[in-house]
Order: C-alpha cells, then structure tokens, then sequence
C-alpha cells in the first residue's frame, strides 16, 4: 500500500534542483520557460484540470491535492502538491515534484472542495469542456506613478485585456483606461497606464477584464505624486468644481516615504505581518499616510523567482501595494533569476514584475533603465541605484545618469539615495570586504555628497544600523576618523538636531542608514560597532559617554520632510510598534561651520577603547539603551551621594580611643 501521507511529505521536502521535465504532463512542459530563471517552484501559466489527471506520461496514475490559501476570497494562487496512487512497494511513483506547485487559477468555486482540499476530482465546467474565466491570481499594484500618470497592474490565471476605471472629486464622470496594447497571448500580467491625471490628486479605481469586473465590490484609492516644478508652475485648468492643488499649497504639503528592506522572506514569516502592522498603527497615529514606499532590494526570497515575488510580496503587501506608489531596488536576490544581457535587454521576473519610471514619468532626468532612476516628491528628490546589475563604476552609465540627474537640480530642497548594499555597515554584512559594497561607496558617495545628499537607505544586512553625521568617509571603518564627523550627536531628543543650510549644499554631512529588517532579523558576528555609528549621547551637557548605535530588531523605517520647519525626520518603528531610532536634520540660514566642531571631535584613542570595552562587554542597542544608561548613571550618583552621606557622619561622631593603648 502507497503511505499517502509519507509520499506528499516527500513531495514538499525542500530540495535544491527539479526533477528532469521530460515525464511532466503536457501543460506542465508548457510552463514559461522564460523561466530558466525561475527557482525550485514551478509556474502553470495555463491548466485544465481534465490534463492533469491523466497525463500522458507517466502511464502511471497520479492524484493531486490542492491547499486552499487562507485569503477569504475567490481569487487565489492554488498550491498544487502531486502524490502518487500507485506505489511500487513502499516507494512513491518515479515521476514527481520535489516541491510543490503554484497553478494560476482557477477560482475557488472552479474546484470541489473537501475541508480546503480536493483528490483526483475536477470541476463541473472543465468536465463540461467550459473554459474557466479569468482569475486575479496578484494584485493590483502601482508603478511608475508621477504627478500626471500610473501604472496598474495585475497578474490574471488566464491571459486577459484589462481595463481601469477611476474617479476623483474633481471629474464629474468616470475615467476608462484600457491596455495600451492587445495582450501577449502568453502573458498573464495586465499593465494599464493612467494619463492625464492631475498632482497630488486621489483617484479611486476599479479592475475589469473581458467579462467583467475582476474583483466585484472592490475599489482601491491612490494619490499621485508631485515635484517642484508643480508647485512652481500654474495649475492645469479644470473644468470639475474642485481646481487642483494651488502652487502654494503644494509647495507646503508634507511628504511620507515608508522604506522596508529585504521584505519578500515569504508568506510564512511572522516578522512581516507584525512589521506591516506596526508601520500602519505609526502612520494611523501620526495621521500621515505614505505618499509612496520603497522596497530596499530582496523582494522575491530565495532566489528572486517569479512565483516568489507573487507569494512572498504581492499576496502579504497586497492592501498596501494596491493604494500606495511602490518604487523598487534591486537586491542581490533578484538578481538571482534575472539579468541585464550584454546588449541592455532586461530579462527574467525582476523585469516581468516591477516597472520603473524610466522616462523620469515620477519625475527627475530618464535614466532608460529599470534599475536606477528618480522620483520626486514634494521638495524630495529621491535617487534609486543599483548595486547588482549595472556597471558601477566612475564612468558607467549608471555613474554618468547620477551626474546629470543631480545636475539638473532645480527647487530640490531635500536629497535622498537608496540603494541595496549598505556603504557602511558591521550587522548582516561586512562593509569593509563587500566588493559591492565598496564599490558603491567609493563611486557614488562621492557624487552623492557633492550634491549635498540628506540621507542614505540602504538594506541587505537584517539589523538596523544608523550613523551620525559624516561626510567624505569612502575607505574602510579603519580610515574613519574625526574629519568624517560633522555632528557626533544623536540628531533628536534630548540632543538637538542635526543643522545644515537651506537647500543642497555640498558636503554638509548625511546620515547613512541600514535598514533591512522588515522580512528577517540576524547579524554575523560583526557586532553592529562600525565606527561611523559612533556618538555622543546625554543631551545638550554632552556628558562624555560613547555609544554605538545599532538594534538587532525588525521594524520599518520612515522619512517625514515638514516644508514649513524645513525639517527632515527618521525614524525607526521595530514589529513591536516602538520607535527604536529617531533622527531629525532642520535646514535653516546662518548655520555655523562650527557649531559642532568641539561636539564632533571625538579622537581615535576614545573610538579605540569604546570598541574593546565593547568586544568583551555587550553594549545595550536601540531606544530602550537610553534608559540603561541612566539607570546605570542613576545608580552610580546615588552611591556617589551615599558615601558623602556616611563620610559626614563618620567625621562628625566621637571615637573614645581603647584604654589599653596610647592616645
């Protein structure tokens, strides 16, 4: 008798490679084989139930199950797990998955369901030979949104033509949009472009495919970006009552970015929901929604596969994928399935899945890549590199993009650079020997802050990790020194904040932020004490106590610009909803050269100490840091007080000298 139970396990046991497609049934050999990119999970682009329960090869028979995900709606992304029926002895059929699955489509009630799982059965209409109407498997999503366009897209069971309908208070009708182009008969994504749009504006849309609406009672809301030149320039007439946002009002308007890094571990990870949470219960309380966000790099774990990017980040970030502009950064896993060819041509899932303003649609000079490019919002300017697929060096492409971009500057009053590998760090990773790493910061820092760059997010390493305020520190950790410190402080309260000059001036100082952890949290013994993370902490008395910063926690991070403060503030929100960090850098006139000269002179012989203290003495990171260190200040003034209590005493009291001895 076949042990059902031991061969499905079997079945689902993660290995390293598939067995060979030749015995796959038909359809399963017709599956994208664009995919020599994809990983151990298999995509079914197209499926009939009836092809799948008697294949032609093996002659052996075989059942299937299908898991149900727990979603709570009809649209789901079935989980096809294939086990034998006839066994030879004790031992599966030859002929089978070594891990499941992924069948797009059919709808929930396309299947006969027994407690979420169906064996050998098929439905009515497939019996019927009906074909199955078309099923939004991921989605929806926004791309390349700018102040006047968007993208829409979704991926459907069956290939499809979509269409998008919106609205907004300032159009009295309905707005239609439909695909640009008929769809590829192969392809399952649906990629319609919103024109014509106004900045800052929200639109409220709705899905349809050829048979209808695509996710019936479902409306998404979004809100377009807007740059500086809308805010300098008069706005677009409008027949509605309600006009578009005034220049001033604009130019006034606070911006939100919501920055998650290395996010896409997977369905299965508790890390993230409670991320997902903590930074929606931070926005709901702040009464600040992000006006976009921005995945730092490692979307599709492990290896950056189609069918990881559908389960690990588009079916757990779906409600907020589907109301909020997301701008990519490539990480070295998605850089595992898919590559940029000699000639430029863009291939495998990463390119299939995320679509990059590469014509500056978001604002910013085009880049023609979808690896790095720009986006403005508000009076930010936000620059995505690449540290996995382009040419990094000097005089790359990339390199020559970044120059005229940061060249053509014009009202930008805040910049912010974004990329995968971190230029300074010692949790997940060790700055000092990623050649990626390296590489990015002795080419693009440089170009960075001759521009007068604000901040600088980075992922890669699941920790946290954020500098004080430096500038010119391209080496290694051992070339750090006291001239790379512009400000030694904490940049919030109870210090005061970091201080630059208006606008974007040249070598001001940034600060530079590792933020990976949103999917995983782990370091490799390189304990978090880069020397860039080194301040001064205690408040506005600056007692002359060194810290390192560094939080081994999962969290989000954010970044609020307040134009009317002329404020930059970041902060840290760990899974537990604390903020872990806090920084702020205010902008105004007639800031000092050397306001924080004596602050930053921290010498090397200090760092030196700090650091071997803290080699055998762990040091308490993040928030809750600040408060062991004044219980431990706390106690050591209570004992001080103590014995200048008991010293008085002893001095004021009478001693009778012993009879027995001399006086």
């Amino acid at each position: 008798m076949c042990d059902s139970a031991r061969c499905v396990s079997q079945v689902l046991s993660p290995l390293d490679e598939l067995d060979s497609f030749e015995n796959a049934p038909h359809r399963l050999a017709t599956l994208s084989r664009s995919a020599a990119y994809d990983d151990p999970v298999l995509l079914v682009h197209r499926f009939d139930p009836r092809e799948l329960v008697r294949p032609a090869s093996p002659p052996r028979p075989f059942s299937f199950i299908v898991h149900t995900p727990p979603m709570g709606c009809e649209s789901l992304e079935w989980r096809i797990t294939l086990s034998c029926s006839v066994c030879d002895g004790d031992a599966p059929t030859q002929w089978r998955p070594k891990r499941h699955l992924l069948l797009r489509g059919p709808s929930a009630s396309a299947i006969n369901q027994n407690e979420g799982e169906t064996q050998g059965t098929t439905s009515t209409a497939a019996a019927e030979g009906s074909p199955l109407p078309p099923a939004v498997v991921s989605g929806p999503y926004l791309q390349a949104v700018g102040p006047t366009s968007a993208l829409v897209v979704w991926r459907t069971s069956t290939p499809d033509e979509g269409r998008v309908t919106a609205s907004t208070q300032r159009h009295s009708g309905l707005l239609t949009f439909h695909q640009a182009s008929p769809p590829d008969a192969a392809s399952l994504d649906v990629i319609v472009a919103l024109t014509g749009l106004h900045p800052h504006t929200t639109y409220a849309y709705r899905m349809w495919g050829t048979a209808g609406e695509l996710l019936p009672g479902q409306e998404f809301q979004f809100t377009t970006l807007w740059g500086p030149s809308d805010s300098q320039t008069a706005p677009v007439p409008d027949t509605a009552a309600q006009p578009p946002p005034s220049p001033s009002a604009l130019a006034s308007l606070p911006v939100r970015l919501l920055l998650l890094g290395d996010v896409g571990t997977g369905t299965g990870s508790t890390i993230v929901p409670a991320v997902l949470s903590a930074a929606a219960s931070f926005a709901a309380k702040t009464l600040t929604a992000p006006s976009a966000l921005v995945l730092l790099g490692d979307q599709g774990y492990e290896h950056g596969a189609d069918s990881a990017y559908t389960l690990n980040l588009f079916q757990p970030l779906q409600s907020l994928l589907a109301t909020t502009p997301m701008f990519p950064v490539p990480g070295n896993r998605d850089g595992l399935r898919s590559a940029i060819l000699r000639h430029g041509q863009e291939t495998g899932p990463y390119f299939t899945r995320f679509f990059a303003p590469r014509e500056g649609e978001s604002g910013g000079l085009a880049s023609h890549s979808g690896v790095y490019y720009a986006v403005d919002v508000g009076a930010l300017h936000l620059i995505v590199l690449d540290s996995v697929f382009s040419d990094r060096s000097a005089g790359g492409a990339m390199a020559n993009w970044l120059r005229a971009d940061l060249a053509a500057l014009n009202g930008t009053q805040w910049l912010v650079a974004v990329w995968h590998h971190p230029p300074y760090s010692k949790g997940g990773t060790d700055s000092d020997f990623d050649r990626t790493a390296i590489e990015m910061r002795e080419t693009f820092l440089p170009l960075l802050e001759a521009a007068g760059v604000d901040v600088i997010v980075s992922g890669h390493a699941h920790n946290y990790e954020r500098s004080v305020l430096i500038d010119g520190a391209y080496g290694s950790s051992d070339e750090f020194g006291d001239g790379n410190v512009v400000d030694a402080g904490l940049g919030a309260p109870p210090d005061v904040p970091y201080v630059k000059p208006p606008g974007l001036v040249a070598h001001k100082g940034c600060v530079a932020v590792v933020a990976g952890s949103a999917g995983d949290i782990n370091y490799k013994n390189y304990g978090m004490m880069h020397p860039t993370h080194l301040r001064l902490a205690g408040g506005a008395g600056r007692p002359a106590l060194l810290k390192m910063h560094g939080l081994l926690e999962a969290g989000s991070f954010f970044i609020d610009v307040d134009p009317e403060n002329s404020t930059l503030t970041g902060t840290f929100v760990t899974a537990n909803g604390d903020v872990g960090d806090r920084f702020a850098i205010v902008k105004r006139a007639g800031a000092q050269e050397a306001t924080r000269a004596q602050l930053a002179s921290v010498s090397a012989s200090s760092r030196g100490q700090l650091q071997r203290a803290q080699s055998l003495v762990p040091v308490a990171t993040g928030a809750w840091s600040e408060s062991l260190w004044l219980v431990i200040l706390l106690a050591i003034a209570v004992q001080f007080v103590w014995s200048l209590f008991l010293a008085k005493r002893r001095k004021g009291a009478k001693v009778e000298p012993p009879v027995d001895e001399p006086v």
